[in-house]
């Protein structure tokens, strides 16, 4: 069996230079665009986009073409 490539990005939240949080990882395995919170970020209690990315663990899977992550901040 051979495995589809997936391509993987680190997300990150700097407020301020020199200070960083891991918020994730981005991915894209075919036409699908995923993310997954990472654990440490998930305990802190505040999503990025509560209304396209609520905050619970697993991987979300987005159809590029129908549906975008948005991302907001305060």
């Amino acid at each position: 069996m051979k495995l589809e490539r997936v391509t993987q990005l680190a997300v990150f939240y700097a407020p301020t230079p020199g200070e960083k949080t891991k918020v994730g990882r981005l991915a894209l395995k075919g036409r699908e665009v995923l993310f997954e919170y990472d654990p440490l970020f998930l305990s802190a209690g505040r999503p990025i986009s509560p209304v396209t990315l609520p905050l619970a663990p697993g991987v979300a899977t987005r159809d590029p073409t129908k549906l975008r992550f948005t991302v907001c901040c305060t």
